[in-house]
């Protein structure tokens, strides 16, 4: 699965042992937005660049799991376990981790951020190049610098907040100047903070 941006789906694999409602072992750029995902077993699957949006992964189990560049905002992880599950540069922004197992070993290369961001400080040259990109149509339902719930006319401060950690203002600014020259062949596929993260290094020569 790969290239999708996913919507309210309310799936749960209580009564299916834990089973996910896709076959496919690579997950690759997938988008969930306010979806119910619980009971999920996610062994043996590759998650990159795959970003959760207001969902509900509750009693979940994450052992043998990886997750590479991922973002789990404001999601409902609780009763979760993660014991043998490995996380490359993923970020947990306003998580809820109610009576988790074992989350507290996947420290060392996450981010575990509990913020309202209101006192980030996004200029106005960049915030302008953020919102020039959403003329095309695959970059704007994304929603991937922007609110969902504002329709793309606010800026995600907490997926702003995660980029600065790794690039300057300078350089998210020659970033998307970069996207914005050819945007339909840059970013056809850009639908999650992943891809834009990997582009961004790759074109800085990071």
């Amino acid at each position: 699965m790969k290239y999708k941006v996913i919507n309210n789906i309310n799936r749960t694999a209580k009564k299916s042992k834990y089973k996910l409602f896709f076959k496919s072992k690579d997950i690759n750029n997938v988008r969930f937005f306010n979806s119910n995902l619980t009971y999920f077993h996610f062994k043996k699957r590759l998650f990159r660049n795959v970003d959760f949006l207001g969902c509900n992964l509750k009693n979940s189990i994450f052992c043998g799991g990886t997750f590479i560049n991922c973002v789990f905002y404001n999601t409902n992880l609780s009763k979760s376990n993660f014991l043998g599950a490995n996380f490359v540069n993923c970020h947990f922004i306003n998580c809820k981790f109610s009576k988790t197992k074992n989350f507290n070993i996947v420290f060392d290369d996450c981010n575990v951020i509990n913020n309202d961001f209101s006192s980030l400080s996004i200029s106005k040259e960049l915030e302008n190049k953020i919102f020039i990109l959403n003329r095309v149509p695959a970059f704007k339902r994304s929603y991937i610098f922007t609110t969902k719930r504002s329709k793309g006319t606010k800026i995600n401060k907490g997926i702003i907040f995660i980029l600065k950690t790794e690039f300057s203002d300078k350089e998210l600014l020659r970033i998307l100047y970069v996207i914005n020259k050819k945007p339909n062949s840059r970013i056809k596929n850009f639908i999650t903070y992943g891809q834009f993260y990997e582009f961004g290094l790759k074109y800085l020569k990071k």
